[in-house]
Parts: structure tokens; C-alpha cells; sequence
């Protein structure tokens, strides 16, 4: 019947002209007979939704840390500070001192108040001095350390060059002489010029000393910090002269 539908292959087919079933008048191919309305029929294709992605928990090893090495953490430096040893000044009265001269190898001079240096041709006059560092912490670190002489005579205008060596023995301010160390006790060449047994051979500094009225500074840090810390070494310093003409300081 005109108007009727029809769902053939898959389609759906309205019938728009009175007809009898005759092999070959199928819709798709009458289309004077069959008119169609849809496309074919949909099929829903059930469709999943997006997964949603689970974290899948992967068990991860935990670094174990090894034990701690102990860091020593280092003791706080202290405030630096400058300690002035001149017999006098806030009553210091650690200073020993005396010189020697060839020209009276068995004369002391303990007494005297000035630390001459003579040179003639040959070495006539050295001087000994030693300062009492017991004040001074022995675990102290030493940053730096200046032995300062002051220049008030010369016997000619001419230059001298003064050399501090480190005492390697003890010595006696009232009766060290040019030959002597102490009473009974010579030196292991007069004059202290052992380099063995008497004193260094090489000086802690030099300097060349050019005029009256002036202060000269020598370093004497090394030989410092280790008297500080090990006291029985302290022998003091010898303080002698050399130029190729004759002067005094």
C-alpha cells in the first residue's frame, strides 16, 4: 500500500505508487516504487568511557642513610689580641739581657741598659735578650710576633746589617761573657757562634739599620709560637752586626 514502510538491507523504504511484489522490484532497485527515508538503521556501538587512569603504586626503595661521620665543628676563633712586653710598661719585669764583646771576652755587662752591636772586620760586640712569655696561654696562636729595637747611637754615619738568630741553649744575664754561657759553661764557639749548640744559623729576619732615632721591626713570629707552646725552648734571641767597614750601633 502507498505509504507503507519497509526496512530492506538495512534501510527504511516508504512505498509512493501501488505495486505487487515481483522479484526485482526490491527497493534499492525501484526507486519508482520505493522512496527512501533514512540512511540505514544506526547501530549503537557500545563505546567504553576513556579509562581513567590509576596510579599504580611501584614500591620504590627508601635510601637508607649511613650513619653520619661526627663533622668536628670548629672552636669559635677569638678576638685577637696584642700583648706589649717592655720591662716597665704595665709592670713587666720579664726581660733578661746582656751583650758580649770580643775585646773583654770575660766581662759581663748584665748591668748595662743599651744592646750595642759592633762590626769591625770581624764580629766585636753581640747582644743577648730574652722576654718571659708565660702570660701568654700555650695553646695561643701566634699571628704574628715583632721584636722592636730602637736606634739612640752610632759611632759613625754609616750603615750596619742586624741579623736575630733563635738561642738554641740557655744563658745567664750576669754572667754570660764572650766565652762564657754561663759560669761553667762555655759556649760552643765564642762569641755564641756555635750554629749547632749555640744558635741558629739562620737568622729570624734582618735589617739594615740606617740612622739614629728610629725603630726597626723584626719578625720573630716562628721562634714566638714555639716558645709559647713549648716553654723550655725559650733561649731567647742573639742580635749581631755585619758590614764590611767598622760601626757601632
Amino acid at each position: 500500500a502507498v505509504g507503507a514502510l519497509v526496512t530492506y538491507g538495512g534501510s527504511v523504504y516508504q512505498c509512493v505508487q501501488a505495486h505487487t511484489s515481483v522479484p526485482g522490484w526490491e527497493p534499492p532497485n525501484a526507486p519508482a516504487l520505493w522512496k527512501p527515508t533514512q540512511g540505514p538503521t544506526p547501530t549503537r556501538t557500545p563505546t567504553s568511557a576513556p579509562a581513567t587512569a590509576t596510579p599504580t603504586r611501584t614500591p620504590t626503595r627508601t635510601p637508607t642513610s649511613a650513619p653520619a661521620t661526627p663533622t668536628a665543628t670548629p672552636a669559635p676563633i677569638g678576638t685577637p689580641i696584642t700583648v706589649t712586653l717592655q720591662p716597665g710598661v704595665n709592670g713587666y719585669a720579664g726581660v733578661q739581657d746582656t751583650c758580649i764583646n770580643f775585646w773583654y771576652q770575660t766581662t759581663n755587662f748584665g748591668t748595662k741598659i743599651t744592646l750595642p752591636i759592633h762590626y769591625s772586620y770581624n764580629e766585636i760586640v753581640a747582644s743577648l735578650i730574652r722576654f718571659d712569655l708565660s702570660s701568654i696561654p700555650r695553646n695561643a696562636q701566634v699571628e704574628s710576633a715583632t721584636l722592636s729595637l730602637y736606634t739612640s747611637y752610632r759611632s759613625i754615619a754609616d750603615d750596619i746589617v742586624a741579623s736575630v738568630y733563635r738561642m738554641r741553649r740557655p744563658w745567664a744575664e750576669m754572667e754570660a761573657t764572650w766565652q762564657l754561657a754561663s759560669a761553667g759553661h762555655p759556649w760552643g764557639a765564642p762569641g755564641a757562634n756555635d750554629t749547632t749548640v749555640d744558635r741558629d744559623a739562620t737568622p729570624l729576619d734582618q735589617k739594615i739599620l740606617t740612622r739614629t732615632g728610629a725603630w726597626y721591626d723584626f719578625n720573630i713570629t716562628r721562634a714566638v709560637q714555639e716558645w709559647v707552646t713549648q716553654p723550655s725552648l725559650n733561649y731567647g734571641v742573639v742580635i749581631t752586626g755585619y758590614i764590611n767597614r767598622s760601626v757601632q750601633y
